[in-house]
């Protein structure tokens, strides 16, 4: 059996932990990985890969035949057009969130991609991670009682540092910045995962809190997008969420999770460690569901996603993974995302 060949289009998230997590997998081949303007970059991390396709259209990439799965991990304004070519050329598809710039886009996607065969999935990996689906689990085995408020806060420090060498686009959203588009699709996923998303009311707002940012090269990028945004919802048959992010705040980052119910609480803590509180007799038990090892969430998810995702591909007939987020399934979670910009509209600075 031939390896599963995978053409990876971008070199920052991409690069970064889409190409090491695919690549260590021995059942892949990394054929090809495309950047952007900057060549010499997308040149030096393809041999220092071994790959050997880099200098090339993405319209080529779609046509190879020895291209299996297309991983799109490119700025969001480019998602559409791409997923589409991807689609097109009868590919299996791996696109980070969001789908499109709008709902629309989403839409049209995803019954392009349901006349398709193949995998076609938009990388939301945190359901993915151990210590996820252990809370997942404590909480489906009722072990909470039932869950009548639930917090998910994301803090990260990624605006205010120059050395992190921002990009100019995470500020502009016409070309897809903005937090509610980075981060909302994550905490998103996870009350759907857990709750579902069946949203009686909701009081949303949002802030660019920074005018602007230092690019790391003694100048200024304007910020014309949100950097926080926070967002209240009440589930019918569901507990109140409370949904908060911001990229200005002077900690490194960190996703932390509460989950209260009637007979204890879960919490995601110290980055990636899964606990479960609960109180009896007038004393409070804690057990650990999963002992973390202080990485981010979000890369040491994708690790299992990825292990998940070519097991799937590996099969004669391949199909999606249990708790993957296809296409359609990820249309209403963007609808959850528009309705949250328009709701904290006339609450942005």
């Amino acid at each position: 059996m031939r390896p599963i060949g995978v053409a990876i289009a971008g070199t920052g998230f991409g690069a970064r932990v889409v190409l090491p997590a695919l690549e260590s997998d021995c059942r892949v081949r990394v054929v090809a990985l495309l950047g952007g303007a900057d060549r010499a970059r997308t040149q030096a991390l393809a041999e220092a890969h071994g790959i050997g396709v880099w200098d090339t259209s993405f319209e080529a990439v779609c046509a190879r035949d020895d291209v299996d799965l297309v991983a799109i991990a490119t700025p969001h304004a480019f998602h559409y057009a791409m997923v589409r070519e991807a689609l097109a050329a009868r590919k299996h598809v791996l696109c980070e969130k969001p789908l499109g710039l709008t709902l629309s886009e989403a839409e049209d996607l995803a019954r392009r991609a349901a006349a398709c065969p193949g995998l076609h999935l938009v990388n939301l990996q945190l359901r993915f991670h151990p210590a996820i689906r252990a809370m997942g689990q404590t909480l489906r085995a009722g072990r909470i009682g039932r869950p009548y408020e639930a917090q998910l806060l994301f803090r990260t420090d990624r605006y205010i540092f120059p050395s992190r060498a921002p990009r100019d686009w995470w500020f502009d959203p016409a070309q897809g910045g903005g937090l509610i588009g980075a981060v909302g699709p994550h905490l998103a996923d996870l009350v759907d995962e857990w709750f579902g998303l069946d949203v009686e009311s909701m009081h949303a707002g949002a802030d660019r809190v920074l005018d602007s940012v230092a690019d790391g090269a003694g100048g200024r990028l304007d910020v014309r997008a949100e950097s926080a945004f926070s967002c209240a919802l009440s589930l019918r048959n569901g507990p109140r969420v409370w949904l908060s992010a911001t990229a200005a705040a002077p900690t490194p980052t960190q996703l932390e999770i509460s989950v209260l119910g009637a007979d204890g609480e879960l919490r995601l803590r110290a980055k990636d460690t899964a606990e479960l509180c609960t109180s009896r007799n007038g004393s409070v038990a804690r057990e650990t569901l999963y002992a973390g090892t202080g990485r981010s969430v979000f890369a040491g998810a994708f690790l299992c996603f990825a292990k998940v995702l070519v097991d799937a591909l590996a099969l004669e007939n391949p199909a999606p993974p249990d708790g993957a987020v296809t296409f359609e399934r990820y249309v209403r979670q963007h609808r959850l995302l528009d309705a949250m910009r328009g709701k904290s509209g006339d609450e942005s600075r």
